[in-house]
């Protein structure tokens, strides 16, 4: 499995904005819904520039970490991001 887990949340402007929780620093933006999983995917590739390959951590461990659980109370929504950058781009 190479997909990453990222929290969407809309933020007060009307852009989403994506963090990674198992990848500190790793986020991005998107106007639509529709661009979201464009974004994560280019800040995955450029994270991984800088830092070691990591194997992604389980769904469910991701999902039952307390920072996470307090983020999808307040609204936020989890999706996997695929690593593109080992098999090309969109």
């Amino acid at each position: 499995m190479r997909d990453h887990i990222a929290i969407v949340h809309k933020d007060d402007g009307g852009a989403f904005g994506l963090t990674f929780p198992e990848l500190p620093g790793c986020f991005a933006a998107a106007n639509t819904w529709d661009e979201i999983l464009k974004a994560a995917s280019e800040a995955l590739d450029l994270w991984f520039e800088d830092q070691p390959d990591v194997q992604p951590t389980p769904f469910d461990e991701i999902r039952n970490r307390p920072d996470v659980a307090a983020e999808l109370a307040a609204g936020g929504t989890l999706i996997l991001v695929p690593r593109h950058g080992l098999f090309g781009h969109f």
